[in-house]
């Protein structure tokens, strides 16, 4: 399974609560996930940056790949099975849109805007807590066939509210409910 987290490297993206839960998985599913962190470490996160490095030396299959412009980060979306975005608070990522433009599932926190478009099990997850990601991890590997389908209510979601055609109808309305047509 590819898992990928994308954003600006520091505490607010939370990327050591991903690192902690493949910690925590046992060998026999850290082997079957591969993880790509893709993003810049912010110079004044440089030390929350050391510190999961610790915990990277110990872990296999997760690479780093820095900052990378959208065209190769579309094909990152292309070839992830999901994302995950744990951050701490993040009112509306364009991570996760993207990812469900492109039809994939997404694991996020509670924390994230999108969250109250997830229905759990069916176009993707929210948890609470390291602990709840673990076992989503968990059921990633065991459950590895039912990502296309999640995917696809992934990318349902994005035509029905943040397609072009979607946002060009609330607009419509948000000026016609203030009275500026």
């Amino acid at each position: 399974i590819r898992i990928a987290l994308v954003g600006m490297i520091c505490k607010r993206k939370a990327q050591g609560v991903l690192l902690r839960a493949v910690s925590a998985l046992p060998a026999e599913y850290q082997e079957q996930i591969e993880v790509l962190i893709v993003g810049s470490v912010l110079k004044i996160e440089q030390s929350y940056w050391d510190e999961q490095q610790l915990l990277l030396r110990r872990l296999k299959n997760i690479k780093v790949m820095g900052e990378m412009p959208q065209k190769e980060l579309a094909r990152i979306y292309q070839g992830m099975d999901v994302l995950v975005c744990p951050s701490k608070d993040d009112p509306m990522p364009i991570v996760v849109t993207q990812a469900m433009m492109y039809g994939k599932a997404c694991i996020i926190s509670e924390n994230v805007g999108q969250a109250e478009f997830i229905r759990q099990g069916e176009n993707g997850f929210v948890f609470q807590d390291e602990i709840q990601l673990t076992e989503l991890l968990k059921w990633l590997v065991d459950n590895r066939e039912k990502l296309s389908d999640m995917g696809g209510h992934a990318r349902e979601i994005y035509e029905q509210n943040f397609s072009e055609r979607a946002m060009e109808e609330k607009l419509r309305l948000f000026m016609k409910e203030n009275v500026w047509i």
